[in-house]
């Protein structure tokens, strides 16, 4: 069964300590195991596209898991500390993608 990943790329961040109160209501999911993070920092260099300041790969333990867990309850919680409008504190794009079958 494949894995699933969520890739998401900042390009801004407009409100640093809405943004990071997220970044800990986010934590306590990891670490009971919804997902792991397999990479999480500022971006060195762009190579192509448009210049992003921080990356993040999120690894899920099926494709499903991740297709649907942006719209868990718990994830919804952990969002909803950026207020009602998300793009008021943080630019960015988040996609998942389908790990190859092992």
């Amino acid at each position: 069964m494949a894995k699933g990943y969520w890739v998401a790329h900042v390009k801004n961040i407009h409100d640093m300590e809405l943004f990071g109160k997220y970044w800990e209501a986010t934590a306590p999911l990891a670490d009971r195991g919804d997902y792991k993070v397999l990479v999480a920092g500022e971006v060195a260099r762009t190579l192509e596209g448009e210049d992003m300041k921080f990356s993040a790969v999120l690894e899920f333990e099926t494709f499903e898991k991740a297709l649907s867990y942006y719209d868990s309850s718990d994830y919804q919680a952990a969002f909803a500390t950026m207020g009602p409008d998300v793009k008021q504190v943080v630019e960015r794009n988040i996609v998942v993608v389908k790990g190859v079958d092992e």
